[in-house]
């Protein structure tokens, strides 16, 4: 029997730390998935565990917890159908096996994927123009065509307010319209989704599907043209994270411009550094990078003790009890993004396989998916803020980022 040698057990002990972080990754993503499907399974459960209904003797007549959801049936139906027939090719069932790698292997020409995505945006900028000329329903929405058109560094405090009301402003002054520059830059998170996937993956057909997934989203489709709920955020945000690959001297500064757009970007920094853990770029590059992101919010952190600026997160307290029935409120905003809701397990599941073939950022991904939901539990749970559907965009689009990478075959040498 051959001797190992030092490299080859060096190579040994990185993949067993890579696995034990992918299945710690999995257990995590799956208990948060979980908790959001049962919120949508059973919608009163939540809420009559904890709330003061509880309390009462009569509430099980009154509220019936076990109740099932109108996504009840097909989410259970779908996921049987689709564990049913992942342990078919786990039992290497060779119909399913050859049929999975052709899909897997399949790719499109450079010239197929210009033409896709100049078809794919057309089809969305025709279909979502018209809704420029139509005045905003949104309560908040006078407020906000107010202030952008007052802007000025001067006429206030608030840490979340000058990137985003400086480009609603810049959108009214160029084109006399305050949406225009909202659509501007959801027709670039729908660029940036096809980016970010491809250069993942290394291929262009994730990217496409992913694009696709996004472009679908009724959630998506409700805000992408608003200057109230704008994207502005989760652009310059997935911004920062393709930075990571191709530039990575400016992914530290697109986050750092991503966060005076919407100050919850802030919770999403242990993400942003354990997707820089698991890129597949040198150690070297992880750690210029790491450090880059440390130097920059340690300024933004003393910057702001030092101005006394207003993050306006709203009261910070501590609301346990809305906890647990967030998860159905959540659930209940993406009963128009049913698709989310049935195939985001499956998803979780094949991204941990994604990760296993040696596409660590499947990790990531996951990570990212399964912390999208928790901001929004923690957010009603520890400040007096409420949960908007707008909140779940970055769920969405990290959603269709996954999707697209379930279409990726590669195996690695990543680094951990």
């Amino acid at each position: 029997m051959a001797k190992k040698t030092k490299k080859s057990i060096d190579i040994e002990i990185k993949e067993s730390k890579a696995d034990i972080i992918s299945k710690l990754v999995l257990f995590a993503s799956l208990g948060v998935a979980l908790s959001l499907l049962v919120g949508a399974v059973f919608p009163a459960l939540y809420a009559v565990s904890s709330s003061e209904l509880s309390e009462l003797s009569w509430h099980s007549s009154a509220v019936d917890p076990w109740e099932t959801g109108a996504l009840a049936v097909p989410l259970i139906t779908i996921n049987a159908i689709i564990f049913g027939i992942g342990f078919l090719a786990y039992k290497k069932s060779e119909t399913i096996l050859k049929l999975i790698t052709k899909i897997q292997s399949f790719e499109v020409s450079k010239r197929v994927t210009i033409i896709a995505i100049i078809i794919l945006l057309s089809i969305y900028i025709a279909s979502a123009a018209p809704e420029l000329a139509v005045q905003e329903q949104w309560n908040d929405f006078e407020n906000v065509q107010k202030t952008a058109e007052l802007w000025s560094l001067e006429n206030t405090k608030r840490f979340d307010i000058h990137v985003r009301h400086f480009l609603l402003s810049l959108s009214i002054t160029l084109f006399d319209n305050i949406r225009i520059i909202p659509f501007i830059a959801s027709i670039s998170l729908l660029v940036l989704t096809f980016f970010i996937t491809k250069k993942i993956t290394n291929k262009r057909l994730p990217g496409i599907i992913s694009m696709i997934v996004l472009m679908q989203s009724n959630i998506f489709l409700t805000y992408d043209t608003t200057a109230t709920y704008t994207n502005f955020w989760i652009s310059f945000y997935l911004l920062s994270l393709y930075l990571v690959y191709k530039k990575w001297h400016f992914s530290a500064l697109s986050f750092l411009v991503s966060i005076p757009t919407k100050t919850l970007i802030f919770v999403f920094f242990p993400m942003s550094l354990f997707f820089i853990f698991r890129a597949s770029i040198s150690r070297r590059q992880k750690m210029y990078t790491l450090i880059s992101y440390s130097i920059l919010i340690g300024i933004i952190l003393g910057v702001i003790s030092i101005l006394n600026v207003n993050l306006t997160f709203g009261q910070i307290d501590f609301f346990g009890k809305n906890f647990l029935p967030s998860f159905s409120s959540l659930a209940s905003q993406l009963r128009f993004d049913g698709f989310i809701a049935i195939f985001i397990l499956p998803l979780i599941v094949g991204l941990f396989l994604v990760s296993k073939r040696g596409l660590l950022a499947a990790d990531s991904i996951s990570i990212l998916i399964s912390g999208s939901i928790m901001v929004l539990p923690l957010l009603v749970t520890f400040t007096s803020m409420t949960n908007q559907p707008y909140r779940l965009i970055p769920l969405i689009v990290f959603f269709a980022i996954g999707t697209g990478m379930l279409f990726s075959k590669i195996k690695t040498n990543s680094e951990l």
